[in-house]
């Protein structure tokens, strides 16, 4: 929407402004996953008993379906007298729904965990950027200036969380499945120096020192 060519807009000191507004929903599925068993064939020299053999490598879901993601962009483009300072402000926001991830399941069927549409997940940020004409003789001297911020958190998971802390710490590399936190986080123990006499790391342990690292 070209606002400054709009009747009403009397800003001359901003001659140009557009504003967006778009709204995209996709699926995706990845292609190792199926609502059908699938079955992977071993050759004799795999077997202990001589014999070519098939396993289950992947149980039957019949209610496995497509991710869902819907993502609204809105922004403003605008551009001063002189074109001497320009830029854009820019939002987002994304909303997944059925995110494959594992579940737990009963074990008496063959299997401990399935892959199914176990999790929900939200995100939303800002980008700004602002570009500056310093100089427009011989020599031209132009600036941008560019700032984001994305948050993104877990919204469900229907899997049940570890009982212990090691599984969740780690250096964002991998998704950590914790509701309500950022899926990609990083995460450590609260340090507490080393140990005076012997100088082992310690930790804390209900709210004291520790060095009880199971």
């Amino acid at each position: 929407w070209n606002v400054s060519e709009e009747p009403f807009y009397r800003l001359d000191f901003i001659p140009s402004l557009k504003a967006r507004l778009t709204y995209g929903f996709s699926g995706n599925l990845p292609t190792d996953q199926s609502a059908s068993p699938i079955i992977s064939y071993s050759a004799i020299s795999d077997s202990r008993v001589g014999l070519p053999f098939a396993s289950i490598t992947n149980p039957p879901n019949p209610s496995l379906r497509w991710e869902k993601v819907g993502m609204l962009n809105a922004g403003i483009d605008f551009s001063l007298k002189g074109n001497r300072v320009s830029g854009s402000v820019e939002y987002f926001s994304k909303n997944v729904k059925d995110m494959l991830g594992t579940e737990a399941t009963d074990a008496t069927k063959g299997f401990s965990t399935i892959i199914s549409n176990s999790a929900n997940m939200v995100g939303k940020g800002v980008d700004v950027s602002l570009n500056t004409l310093n100089t427009d003789r011989a020599l031209k001297w132009r600036s941008s200036l560019l700032f984001s911020y994305v948050k993104n958190r877990l919204k469900r998971f229907l899997s049940a969380p570890s009982l212990y802390a090691s599984t969740y710490i780690g250096t964002g590399g991998s998704i950590l499945p914790l509701e309500g936190k950022m899926p990609s986080m990083v995460v450590s123990y609260k340090w507490a120096g080393l140990y005076g006499e012997t100088g082992d790391p310690q930790g804390y342990f209900n709210g004291g020192l520790s060095t009880d690292y199971y």
